[in-house]
């Protein structure tokens, strides 16, 4: 992607390793909001922009726990890739070779405002099918629902069946699906798809029932 200045980046972000909540100010700096709750909410990071041209992430770790930090943080002094990111998803890489393997991505969290919220999809393969999950943003379940054949079953499908138990929320607001696995905005474009192809199942593992 073109190398975008800092102040473009600012919205909230979720890491797709941590699932840490973030959130990037107009200034660079990041706040982190750990995905179990808002209470430690603190500064992770500080961006700043390299002689090179590079955006780099420097660790400050101001208001939060060490216990916390070991569940968000990852590496230090990371910066963007401009080959594998792109808008919407932010790639962190090592600078140092011998590092190479070390990378986190974050996706954009979707804005809420009063006539819309953001709704995660996820999906978990059972042996007698998929359990496909409807979640707010701060966890809480919305709806579940059960997929024999998730590979013939397509996203035009899935939301004619979440009609029914979203409909509490929908006839007040604009509901954006996102996929947790990948934090792709979920539309009417993707609605020829199978679900197991936006939910990214074909490598999943087959979780039993206890």
């Amino acid at each position: 992607m073109v190398m975008e200045q800092i102040g473009a980046l600012a919205g909230m972000w979720r890491s797709l390793t941590t699932d840490a909540k973030l959130c990037i100010k107009p200034d660079g700096m990041i706040t982190c909001i750990p995905s179990w709750g808002d209470a430690a909410a603190g500064n992770l990071y500080k961006m700043m922009t390299t002689e090179d041209g590079k955006i780099v992430r420097k660790s400050i770790r101001q208001g939060l726990t060490t216990a916390a930090l070991s569940l968000v943080q990852i590496g230090q002094n990371l910066v963007i890739d401009p080959v594998t990111s792109e808008t919407g998803r932010l790639v962190w890489k090592a600078q140092l070779a011998e590092m190479a393997d070390l990378c986190e991505t974050w996706v954009n969290i979707p804005a809420q405002d009063w006539s819309s919220q953001v709704v995660q999809v996820t999906g978990s393969l059972r042996p007698q099918g998929l359990c496909l999950t409807c979640r707010r943003l701060s966890g809480s379940t919305l709806a579940s629902l059960s997929i024999a054949d998730p590979d013939k079953t397509t996203w035009l499908e899935v939301r004619r069946l979440l009609a029914g138990p979203l409909h509490p929320m929908l006839s007040k607001s604009k509901i954006k699906f996102v996929a947790s696995c990948s934090g792709s905005l979920l539309t009417t474009e993707h609605d020829e798809r199978s679900v197991s192809d936006l939910l990214q199942l074909s490598q999943a593992p087959v979780e039993e029932e206890h």
